[in-house]
């Protein structure tokens, strides 16, 4: 009779051991940054950081940082004088841009006479800084910086003709909003000639 209760005993120790052992659901664990969103850099982080310290020096760095930006490449200097061809290149850009928008309304069959002949003295004026921004460009070849500054200047007095034509005969500009990238730019580009291009 003890033999037979000391096997139950020993037989239920068993279970209750296997019970306790068995392995449970492995625990979820949740890292501090699951929901953390990583910031992602429109550019290479050395870029980004030459550009953000050229354009810092600027009146607008913000603008700055967004206008020239997307024309930056893993390949682009980050010194002021790459960082300043960039700039004259976003000019010619939205130059181009509000060519071809003034060309296009120009040729409309629509087009007043006195509407096409301001149209006309905006595009003349835009070939101009197209002309200017060259120049600037050689100048920069040539290291000659107060050439450099005079053409950007030059690009200054080009850009504002257009609207106060328009703005005088009461018309909206088709290109206020391009012409405003464009007085940004040209703007961005003096700061940074005056003040950081040095040969």
């Amino acid at each position: 009779m003890n033999q037979y209760v000391f096997l139950l005993l020993y037989v239920s120790c068993l279970f209750s051991f296997s019970v306790s052992a068995a392995p449970g659901p492995e625990p979820s664990f949740i890292t501090s940054d699951t929901h953390v969103a990583k910031p992602v850099s429109i550019m290479p982080g050395n870029f980004h950081s030459g550009l953000q310290k050229v354009c810092s020096a600027t009146d607008e760095p913000v603008d700055c940082i967004q206008l020239l930006s997307p024309l930056m490449t893993d390949r682009t200097a980050v010194d002021p004088i790459s960082i300043l061809r960039v700039g004259i290149e976003a000019t010619n850009q939205k130059v181009k841009e509000a060519l071809d928008k003034a060309n296009i309304i120009m040729k409309d069959p629509s087009t007043t006479p006195e509407y096409g002949e301001i149209l006309w003295t905006c595009v003349k004026n835009f070939e101009d800084i197209i002309d200017s921004d060259q120049k600037a460009m050689e100048a920069i070849t040539k290291h000659n910086a107060n050439h450099i500054i005079e053409e950007l200047s030059a690009d200054s007095a080009s850009v504002s003709p257009c609207e106060d034509e328009l703005e005088a005969a009461n018309i909206q500009s088709p290109v206020r909003d391009i012409v405003k990238s464009i007085h940004k730019t040209i703007s961005i580009n003096l700061a940074i000639a005056a003040v950081q291009v040095h040969f």
